[in-house]
């Protein structure tokens, strides 16, 4: 811990530091080191800005990157919620990642007196971590990070997140069931120090609500299209048996009358599907070294464990968390609040009437959360039914008129 903070202390020791951006992020920066580290200068790529004032003392004028050229010895520290394109435009200065420049975050990681936890895996890993931090003894003993693993990283960023293994002291990862990602991950782990502790969690990917056919499972919407700047959207997660009768020219009140009988599927199908799906988690389970299938058979139907086939609800992100702390030997002290947090960027998926009656899921009558950028949706079955199959239909129609590219 100590020795980190050397070797990142004395790559900032005698040189001026550029901030790169002035908002709420250059401010946070400016306030917590300006006194460590002589913080000279300000710079950003939008002209309306010229004056940065962190604090009621201070006040830099803002400058254009162009004039880095003409300065000497600096180190610059990217202050931005969304550095991609910045990151890319240093290193086309000729500046080096790690070396010359770094997020504002992750150069307080490096300068933290605290241990590192970095968080790796799929998206309710960041969950997890983001419930972890409103734990006041594991905030007070760890400083964090998280890697989803279904975003690239480039040459730079992966340099620095192999730097990352090799200095944390916690690895919160996904016991991941794939070759390839049990490969990705070994090499991964291999950077981690002896002194380093790894938590595993089982990769939680459930069909019991939502009966599919084999080969389906996990795949996307093919209807569904996000931007270049997100990887979320409403619809990502399919309604496998609607983009089947749309494709089929079925409307969407024919779809929405056969869904809605309790016959569509029947009782014995629906109750063997849920055993073999809750079979599949305890197999998961079994390569992780934090268990969670007691609790999704004690909350099962009276709570809601699944917002959708990939996606856990807020009450299993907290309870694992807090297996977490346990496993620490922590205090299990995240409070039942984060629940009301959005901590997935994901819809829930309405389960049909015919699953819920075999099943008992009481915990998922009535209405459901639609996810969209301007807040969530609250809809009803019939509702959801009506906006998904609108969508789908639309994005069909603009992806065969080649509005939208998908990658190959």
């Amino acid at each position: 811990m100590e020795e980190r903070r050397k070797i990142w202390a004395h790559k900032l020791k005698n040189r001026d530091v550029v901030l790169f951006g002035a908002g709420a992020y250059a401010k946070q920066f400016y306030q917590e080191f300006h006194h460590v580290y002589s913080i000279v200068e300000c710079v950003t790529n939008c002209k309306e800005e010229t004056l940065f004032s962190p604090d009621e003392k201070t006040k830099l004028e803002i400058h254009r990157p162009d004039v880095l050229k003409e300065r000497g010895n600096i180190f610059i520290v990217v202050c931005v919620r969304q550095s991609h394109d910045i990151l890319e435009q240093l290193r086309a200065m000729g500046y080096r990642y790690g070396e010359d420049f770094l997020e504002s975050d992750i150069l307080r990681l490096m300068l933290s007196e605290k241990k590192i936890a970095v968080f790796y895996g799929v998206c309710y890993i960041r969950a997890i971590y983001t419930c972890l931090m409103e734990s006041v003894q594991f905030k007070q003993e760890f400083d964090a990070m998280y890697w989803l693993d279904y975003m690239g990283m480039d040459a730079g960023q992966e340099q620095l997140f192999f730097l990352m293994l090799g200095l944390c002291d916690l690895f919160v990862c996904n016991a991941f069931i794939s070759e390839q990602a049990q490969r990705r991950n070994g090499i991964y782990t291999e950077r981690l120090s002896s002194k380093c502790r790894i938590i595993s969690i089982p990769i939680l990917i459930f069909n019991g609500y939502y009966p599919c056919r084999p080969g389906e499972i996990g795949k996307d919407n093919p209807y569904s299209v996000v931007s270049c700047t997100s990887p979320f959207a409403p619809f990502i997660t399919p309604d496998r048996e609607i983009n089947r009768m749309l494709e089929e020219g079925i409307n969407t009140k024919e779809i929405l009358k056969r869904i809605s009988d309790p016959g569509y599927y029947a009782h014995e199908f629906v109750v063997e599907n849920y055993e073999k799906e809750m079979r599949k988690l305890e197999m998961a389970e079994a390569l992780a070294n934090i268990s969670i299938c007691d609790f999704l058979y004690e909350r099962h139907g009276r709570e809601r464990t699944f917002l959708n086939e990939k996606h856990i609800s807020n009450i299993v992100v907290r309870e694992l968390a807090q297996r977490i702390l346990e496993k620490l030997e922590m205090t299990k002290d995240i409070p039942e609040s984060v629940c009301a947090m959005r901590l997935l960027y994901t819809s829930e998926v309405p389960v049909y009437p015919a699953v819920i009656e075999a099943l008992g899921l009481d915990a998922y009558r009535g209405t459901t959360r639609l996810f969209t950028f301007q807040g969530d949706r609250v809809l009803s079955f019939e509702e959801y039914v009506e906006v998904y199959a609108d969508y789908c239909c639309s994005m069909k129609k603009y992806l065969e008129l080649g509005f939208f590219k998908r990658e190959v």
